[in-house]
């Protein structure tokens, strides 16, 4: 097990011993007090709305041995504490000097874009634990580290604890890794030190607007991944994939020194092609012509943008050059993604939990539910407080287009009055009702556990239920407390309730 001493570590830094001894070894450095594993260093950095220095109990009960901080902090634990100057400013070149670079000897795919990113990079793993590959998997729902799995706190870790991912893996002797990218992840610079093989890009719509404030802003730091962390890869060979049937797929093509791979289902000139496609309530079908020869693809995935996906996974295939019978059944093999268009059994009737929290992504999902709902398509959704207010109405707007029966409810209002989250959305909702002159069942019910069960209850032969907006989450964040909260298992609850 790799360990070093707190001297050694902070050797050419400027610090000062509060309690214990500097010779204190430590195995590990975390950032966040839930990772914090026995015998590590936990940073008690300052964040953007809470201080480390609040953690630092909770970390020395999950087993942290040192404590360095930057602000004074009260050593009330027998553990080593150390105050070091400009402790955040070097908190790369720690990790450096104890982890050294771990993305070095792996090969890594990095996948940014508004959607897609998890299921894309399940197909990933997929295909690369086909092909016999030790992997490691970085994604929203887990981490996988050579099969062996972790939660997953952030989609893109923070800095320390994408070092320890890598890390372990490497230990592990995991040549490949694929790993989600998000916006704010690269904002943040969490991931600036990690060596890109390929940059995936999926599509870009309107995500993330309360921190980035601009769809311009959101944009631009996507875009930073082709054009600076990718080329600056020390790897010598670099490809993009790049969705070419997104508007703005252009500009994520890096300027030189990288390879690129553009995938399509309209454009018969892109590298990989989607030649035929049938879409149905048991998966996808298609015939795909790449650069290696035309390969045909069955999928238990369902709808068209679960196809560019697949589109995606098999250009990382092909930029490669892996088996293409490995392709195929890394793709085939994969069932579904948790949160992701999952099924839930019921008696009568479909029901789908997706984690699309944004326009697109419900209009994506309900465009591929529609076309396998036989008799009433019935939506229910809430919108996220403390985040982009101005989504709000336009998905109010599209599930109302595309639904039967219409169930608003909470999603995680945060600090936020629910009722004001509603009002923002039904805004949506009375526009599309002017302008598609239709009427729709639409009910209000702020409680989304019996908001769950009220739709589960009305479901009839040949429905379809989509619960939208969480996911594979299992925690409902409301004003004063996170409470358990899984929308799959509130299904069953209420299916189990409904026998009584």
């Amino acid at each position: 097990m790799r360990s070093k001493k707190i001297e050694e570590l902070l050797n050419g830094l400027e610090y000062s011993l509060i309690r214990g001894s500097p010779t204190t070894e430590i195995s590990g450095i975390a950032t966040h007090s839930e990772t914090v594993k026995k015998g590590d260093a936990f940073l008690a950095l300052k964040g953007e709305r809470t201080h480390g220095a609040k953690y630092i109990n909770s970390a020395i009960r999950n087993g942290a041995v040192a404590v360095l901080c930057e602000d004074p902090v009260e050593a009330t634990e027998d553990v080593t504490f150390v105050r070091v100057k400009n402790l955040k400013d070097n908190l790369l070149g720690l990790l450096m000097k104890f982890y050294g670079n771990p993305s070095e000897e792996v090969h890594v795919a990095g996948i940014t874009g508004t959607n897609g990113k998890t299921t894309t990079a399940f197909l990933i793993h997929n295909i690369n634990t086909e092909c016999g590959y030790k992997s490691i998997l970085v994604s929203s729902v887990e981490v996988s580290i050579n099969g062996e799995k972790q939660p997953a706190l952030l989609t893109t870790p923070d800095t320390a604890d994408l070092f320890r991912i890598f890390s372990q893996g490497k230990e592990k002797g995991c040549k490949n890794a694929v790993m989600e990218v998000t916006s704010i992840g690269l904002e943040k610079k969490r991931c600036d030190w990690v060596n890109f093989d390929i940059g995936i890009f999926t599509n870009i719509t309107r995500d993330h607007l309360d921190f980035h404030k601009t769809f311009e802003d959101y944009r631009k730091a996507k875009v930073r991944f082709f054009k600076e962390l990718l080329p600056s890869s020390k790897k010598r060979k670099k490809v993009a994939i790049l969705n070419r049937d997104d508007p703005f797929w252009k500009e994520f093509i890096p300027e030189k020194g990288v390879e690129v791979i553009t995938f399509s289902i309209s454009d018969s000139s892109a590298d990989v092609y989607a030649e035929k496609r049938l879409f149905s309530e048991d998966g996808i079908v298609a015939d795909v012509k790449t650069p290696e020869g035309s390969l045909r693809i069955k999928s238990r995935l369902i709808g068209e943008h679960n196809l560019y996906n697949i589109l995606s996974a098999i250009s990382y295939g092909i930029s490669r050059r892996l088996p293409q019978h490995s392709i195929v059944k890394g793709i085939e093999g994969l069932k579904g993604v948790p949160g992701r268009l999952e099924k839930v059994e019921i008696p009568k009737g479909s029901v789908f939990v997706d984690y699309a929290h944004t326009p697109d992504a419900l209009l994506r999902v309900l465009k591929a539910l529609k076309t396998i709902t036989k008799e009433r398509l019935i939506v229910l959704f809430g919108c996220g407080g403390d985040r982009d207010k101005g989504k709000r109405p336009e998905m109010g707007k599209v599930a109302y287009s595309f639904a039967d029966m219409l169930f608003i409810t909470s999603d995680n209002p945060r600090t936020e009055d629910p009722l004001k989250i509603i009002e923002d959305i039904m805004i949506g909702v009375e526009e599309a009702k002017r302008e598609l002159r239709k009427e729709v069942i639409c009910i209000v019910e702020p409680d989304r556990r019996k908001a769950i069960k009220m739709a589960v209850s009305s479901l009839r032969e040949g429905d379809v239920l989509l619960i939208a907006g969480k996911g594979h989450e299992r925690y409902q964040i409301l004003k004063d407390r996170v409470i358990p909260f899984v929308d799959t298992e509130e299904v069953k609850k209420a299916l189990e309730e409904m026998k009584r």
